[in-house]
């Protein structure tokens, strides 16, 4: 996909103790949009920005973590970014016994 183009996705299952990954470029001074709808069982969303030339050699802010709960529409916003980079999101199911559908995931950049 090009860059800053906005993502979704549908019907992606996550099996018991998986996880999946998605990125999403931001220029500086974008934010990232996001909605979420999970079926089955609760879920946890974790972010970080990852700036994309590190000075000083910063790292990365710590992840952010989010519980979805089960059949309960979720969104949030992440940014403005300070610098160009790149969003990493983590939908993890790893600490769960049972799988988890993600019934839509929307990225939006703004």
């Amino acid at each position: 996909k090009q860059m800053n183009q906005d993502q979704r996705f549908d019907g992606l299952e996550l099996a018991r103790g998986a996880e999946e990954y998605v990125t999403q470029w931001l220029a500086k001074g974008q934010s990232l949009h996001w909605k979420i709808s999970v079926q089955w069982k609760d879920l946890k969303l974790r972010y970080a920005f990852l700036p994309e030339a590190a000075t000083g050699g910063a790292l990365p802010a710590k992840p952010e973590e989010v519980t979805l709960e089960a059949n309960v529409a979720s969104e949030g916003t992440i940014g403005p970014a300070a610098c160009d980079g790149v969003v990493w999101i983590a939908l993890s199911n790893a600490t769960s016994w049972k799988a988890c559908k993600i019934q839509t995931l929307v990225l939006q950049s703004t």
